[in-house]
């Protein structure tokens, strides 16, 4: 995966160089990762990512949660504010 070399960086190099390891299969691995980012559109100018919220759509569909996540409370019998434990 993309990111720091955490369990293959240094270890598999060394195999690459003492020959426990083809270079081919190396190869191999990096292209179809290359190809799952080129696929993903993380290479692209702008990449799409639905998850950020940068959207007036999404920032719309914000507004609309917290507006029905919200709660009034009654404070019958005065039991508010409670007491910490």
């Amino acid at each position: 995966m993309p990111g720091p070399a955490r369990y293959f960086g240094t270890f598999l190099e060394a195999a690459v160089t003492n020959w426990q390891i083809d270079q081919r299969q190396v190869d191999d691995a990096a292209r179809r990762m290359l190809r799952l980012i080129s696929r993903a559109g993380v290479m692209d100018d702008q990449p799409q990512n639905p998850g950020t919220g940068e959207s007036p759509e999404h920032r719309e569909v914000a507004r609309e949660v917290a507006a029905e996540s919200m709660v009034l409370l009654k404070n019958d019998d005065d039991l508010l504010p409670l007491d910490a434990l």
